[in-house]
């Protein structure tokens, strides 16, 4: 009797186990990538129609460096700008009212607290400009 009760309360412990596992395996964790980008970053080279402070959110929002956004007819409430990672690149996309999404998607290295975005020194531009990368230094 003391036995089938013991195997018993194993089964019943693996069973809360496995359903926990389960219950915890779809909530999103933030990798070490993702939270390492998060701050703002500062350039010493800024683009004519871009600041030379970017701001990753933990929301997965770019807030400061696209300033042409806050000039145009768009308040800077309905025209933002939000970005993904996916193993060694970022996909920016651009959200204005009335207007399809854009998104572009760069290659991009942290290494401490410095991050490389190639190609990014006139993104969403349609000429045919060469790009070069754009060199970022964490600041907060």
């Amino acid at each position: 009797m003391q036995t089938r009760k013991l195997k018993l309360r194993n089964i019943i412990a693996i069973a809360i186990c496995l359903v926990g596992l389960t219950v915890f395996s779809g909530c999103k964790k933030e990798t070490a990538v993702e939270s390492s980008i998060i701050g703002k970053w500062v350039t010493s080279s800024p683009n004519l129609n871009h600041n030379d402070t970017i701001h990753f959110t933990s929301g997965m929002r770019i807030e400061d460096y696209f300033v042409f956004a806050h000039i145009t007819l768009y308040s800077s409430n309905s025209y933002y700008f939000t970005y993904s990672l996916t193993e060694s690149n970022i996909k920016i996309t651009s959200h204005q009212p009335g207007s399809a999404e854009f998104s572009e998607t760069f290659e991009y290295t942290i290494n401490g607290n410095s991050l490389t975005i190639r190609g990014f020194n006139n993104p969403f531009s349609l000429t045919n400009e060469a790009r070069t990368d754009v060199h970022f230094t964490k600041v907060e």
